[in-house]
């Protein structure tokens, strides 16, 4: 469950938003960047204000933060979306 909150933290930085680095998604979000760096690597674990803040910068439900794994989800939608095309 940890690991997803720090690939989830990732991937929507990188996927969703891309325009912006670790340094502007930590100033935005009020945390040192390294902290947020950790958090991303799943290096330390995310306290909930800081999940409940990173749900609402993103515009997302705080439990898929925590329980989906998005890069997943994407890799599956992009390999039917593949088979689909073949048919």
């Amino acid at each position: 469950m940890y690991r997803n909150i720090g690939e989830n933290l990732k991937f929507l930085r990188e996927m969703r938003v891309p325009q912006y680095s670790q340094r502007e998604v930590s100033c935005k979000l009020k945390i040192n960047r390294n902290t947020y760096a950790k958090y991303e690597q799943s290096k330390l674990i995310p306290p909930l204000w800081f999940l409940y803040d990173v749900a609402k910068f993103y515009g997302i439900d705080f439990t898929d933060l925590i329980w989906r794994n998005f890069r997943k989800e994407e890799e599956i939608e992009n390999i039917s979306q593949r088979i689909e095309k073949k048919d």
